[in-house]
């Protein structure tokens, strides 16, 4: 892998501002007429000075959802990174006009956009499109991060047995699901969470990489009395999700 630097100075309006951009050669297929590109034509000087970058992430997450009943397909973008942590605002970029803001979480900034936010775009045409995140550090300096790319959307859902519908369960349950077939490696995700009469949703359990031969998972701890819901997801090497719809069970007092 061979990383490359460029300096931009563009000036708006009398106000100059300095973008440091990072190029991994590697991966997508881009064309070679973009400017991030090395071996485009339109492509800079290198720049020896190699500054501390943040890195974007970009993944699938794919659900079913009871009303309406539809597939739910989304990108998140997660941009992380010491130098992400003092930025004042961050872009993810499309194109060269269209931008889509970040929202700052802690010391990351993110984003979830489905197809609709890319009008005439599917989310599944997107994939091996290289895309950036530019970062706003004051008034005068923007940062790109090194290209990324959306590498799958998993299409095959996970699907529970039981508990299901808010059956009665033990304190301690045991959770079953049908099995996957997807053709790549992935492990499951399962999470528990309890479902208060105010509405309030808090996540009791995240339990991860469960080995995809797993069918069923058998709970350890007690759980309280009360209402709960239970899902179970696809979880590629890249990070790429592919969850269940919920599932409603009930602990006896």
């Amino acid at each position: 892998m061979r990383r490359l630097f460029k300096t931009f100075s563009i000036t708006f309006g009398g106000l100059t501002l300095w973008l440091i951009i990072l190029i991994t050669i590697s991966g997508c297929d881009i064309p070679r007429d973009n400017p991030f590109d090395p071996k485009a034509y339109n492509y800079g000087i290198q720049n020896p000075i190699e500054p501390e970058l943040p890195v974007l992430q970009i993944t699938s997450f794919h659900s079913l959802q009871w009303f309406p009943f539809e597939d739910i397909y989304s990108m998140e973008i997660l941009v992380s990174g010491a130098s992400a942590e003092t930025a004042d605002s961050a872009d993810l970029v499309y194109t060269d006009t269209v931008f889509f803001a970040l929202n700052r979480s802690g010391s990351i900034w993110r984003q979830s956009l489905e197809s609709s936010d890319f009008a005439s775009e599917n989310l599944f045409d997107l994939i091996g499109v290289q895309l950036y995140a530019y970062l706003y550090y004051g008034t005068n300096i923007v940062v790109a991060t090194e290209g990324a790319c959306l590498y799958r959307i998993i299409e095959d859902i996970p699907e529970t047995v039981r508990p299901t519908g808010g059956e009665l369960a033990p304190p301690a349950p045991e959770l079953q699901w049908e099995p996957a077939e997807a053709l790549f490696n992935f492990t499951y995700t399962l999470k528990i969470n309890h479902y208060a009469a105010s509405g309030f949703i808090t996540e009791v359990a995240a339990i991860e990489n469960i080995p995809r031969d797993s069918t069923s998972y058998q709970y350890s701890d007690s759980l309280a009395a009360g209402s709960y819901y239970w899902t179970i997801a696809i979880v590629d090497i890249y990070n790429n999700i592919s969850r269940s719809r919920e599932a409603a069970f009930t602990v006896a007092p």
